[in-house]
């Protein structure tokens, strides 16, 4: 928020805290050394009589900011993200830090980004953030995990409705040992990520492949019935599994 560009457009301001001037107010510092207000501020535009109150610093506000200030900003993105902290993504997504570039695919030292975090946690609120600000839904770490393998393979059902509702997905894409999203879900039993991935209605005609093998030939059917997935292997021949 740049306060000082507000003050110079013809509206009235009028602090609501009664205990301190207005120059204290607008003037105020936060825990990063950033312009914030000190506590709301009501802005009334003198043609249109219109209200807003912009609000003012607060907990959560200098909490991330002596995160960032101790971590960095990427850092601090993907903690939060991973921890489900919806309105903090959306606060760091929003905001602006001069001194820190901001990047919404930034990878840890595996290469895991803030939807691969949100995803192995089950944290759906999240990974719709991330998806509607644009996250790159296909983005692999260093062994080719994907954000829709690591859900599958953790059993987070909506994260994987979430994933594979995008026209960006790939559904078969494959990892360092050429395994899908399907074939990590029929490794762990997964019957109900095993369906979701099945039946879905995928976007682009990005069909999902039931029979993709891995280097070494193993299919989702024949891990299914090396395992003893019964259930897991009906599902399959269901869908055109051999």
């Amino acid at each position: 928020m740049d306060v000082r560009r507000l003050l110079l457009n013809p509206i009235i301001k009028e602090r609501i805290c009664s205990n301190l001037t207005f120059e204290e107010v607008v003037n105020f510092r936060d825990a990063l050394g950033l312009p914030s207000l000190k506590c709301p501020l009501l802005i009334i535009d003198s043609k249109t009589q219109q209200k807003l109150i912009l609000p003012g610093v607060n907990t959560l506000t200098i909490s991330i900011n002596l995160l960032i200030r101790e971590y960095g900003l990427n850092d601090v993105f993907r903690k939060v993200a991973k921890n489900g902290q919806d309105l903090a993504v959306r606060t760091l997504i929003s905001a602006e830090y001069p001194d820190n570039k901001f990047n919404i695919d930034t990878l840890d030292q595996w290469g895991w980004t803030a939807l691969m975090l949100a995803a192995l946690k089950g944290e759906n609120s999240v990974v719709q953030t991330l998806l509607i600000f644009r996250a790159n839904i296909n983005a692999a770490d260093k062994y080719g995990n994907t954000a829709l393998m690591v859900a599958a393979n953790y059993n987070h059902n909506l994260v994987v409705q979430t994933l594979i509702a995008s026209k960006e997905i790939n559904v078969n894409a494959v990892d360092q040992l050429g395994r899908t999203a399907l074939i990590m879900a029929t490794l762990n039993g997964h019957d109900v990520i095993v369906r979701t991935l099945l039946t879905a209605k995928y976007s682009n005609n990005n069909k999902i492949n039931v029979n993709l093998a891995t280097p070494s030939g193993w299919t989702a059917l024949r891990w299914a019935s090396q395992k003893g997935h019964h259930l897991i292997i009906k599902l399959l021949r269901d869908h055109g599994a051999y």
